[in-house]
């Protein structure tokens, strides 16, 4: 609403440091500054996933404690933080789902740097916001297709790009596309041989040439790319090369989601 506000009178983007300042206070306003929990072992895993003393954020009481939201959220100036911060929030259960689901709904839609959505355990992940479009149709759907070991190496490729671990992303990207084939072949082949046998379970599953030909060209340059880029050489082009594995490997996955052929993997 303020940024519609600004637009339409032609006043400047506030800063993204500003943007989380405004998302902060929404996100107080909804959840208040304060909240009693009467069950002692919600806090108790909100402590542990945060690694951080229960006196930090909560008063302590008899039964349970009242967690202390304007503090927890003070002095957040950086992206990074903030997405730090609402992860912990976000896998507790110190707040309800509904209010889960009304602070994504917040960060998804403030220009914060930020973007969150669930994994297809349920897990709420963030990730650098980049695109719209891409981020929902690429980054999300990939999240909620992956399982296993392949979800895992995607969440660290996101977590290494926003901390600007360019190489570490990379390969991340390079080990999801490598788990994600043994899972969709039901195989332990690694990425060079399998990149091989996707081929031939599309011609059997009926895809068309030119398109399972345009998908094993694909993996080809993929696979052609990360030898001497993160596999060996460490040579990763900072972000813009990071974001280009992140959506490529993203682009593969939802397409042989889509394709349904799983169960005539070798």
């Amino acid at each position: 609403m303020i940024n519609d506000f600004r637009r339409r009178w032609g006043l400047s983007e506030p800063s993204v440091e500003d943007n989380i300042t405004t998302a902060i206070y929404r996100i107080r306003a909804l959840i208040g500054d304060s909240l009693y929990v009467r069950d002692s072992s919600k806090l108790n895993k909100f402590a542990f996933i945060a690694a951080v003393p229960l006196e930090k954020y909560i008063e302590l009481t008899y039964e349970g404690g009242v967690f202390n939201f304007k503090k927890y959220f003070s002095g957040i100036v950086s992206t990074v933080a903030l997405a730090e911060k609402l992860e912990c929030i976000l896998v507790s259960s110190v707040i309800s789902d509904n209010q889960k689901d009304m602070i994504v709904t917040i960060i998804n839609n403030e220009n914060v740097g930020i973007r969150i959505s669930k994994d297809k355990r349920g897990k709420y992940v963030t990730y650098p916001q980049g695109e719209p479009m891409l981020d929902e149709k690429v980054v999300e759907r990939t999240l909620l297709s992956l399982d296993g070991k392949s979800a895992g190496e995607y969440e660290k490729a996101l977590r290494e790009y926003a901390s600007g671990k360019w190489n570490e992303s990379s390969n991340a990207t390079r080990l999801t596309l490598e788990e994600y084939l043994r899972q969709y072949l039901n195989n332990t082949k690694g990425l060079e041989a399998n990149k091989k046998t996707i081929g031939s379970v599309l011609k059997e599953a009926g895809v068309a040439n030119h398109f399972r030909n345009s998908i094993t060209s694909q993996l080809n340059t993929l696979d052609s790319h990360y030898n001497p880029g993160s596999k060996h050489g460490s040579n990763t082009q900072g972000a813009v090369e990071s974001e280009y594995l992140i959506y490529s490997v993203g682009v593969i996955v939802n397409t042989l989601e889509q394709l349904k052929i799983s169960d005539k993997g070798a």
